[in-house]
């Protein structure tokens, strides 16, 4: 299948970066990922548009990191207040 996607993105003038391309499977599939005999990075969380996902498919991480930033800056916040 990647080889599929690498050949009709370089029809168009684009190429898959192997070095920042990472590969995560909600049910951790035995086969890793490869083009050109590469193979992909495997991760088990990510943060894409500011949203930690995991391959749990649960949002624990994300949550957990958001909460972390609101008490940072209810902290500085808490300076100024009193």
């Amino acid at each position: 299948m990647l080889e599929r996607i690498e050949k009709e993105t370089a029809e168009v003038g684009l190429k898959i970066n192997i070095n920042n391309s990472n590969e995560m499977h909600i049910a951790m599939n035995k086969e890793s990922l490869c083009i050109h005999s590469e193979t992909i990075e495997r991760v088990t969380q990510f943060a894409y548009l500011g949203s930690i996902t995991d391959n749990t498919g649960g949002m624990e991480a994300d949550i957990t990191a958001l909460m972390r930033k609101a008490q940072t800056a209810f902290s500085t916040l808490n300076k100024i207040w009193h």
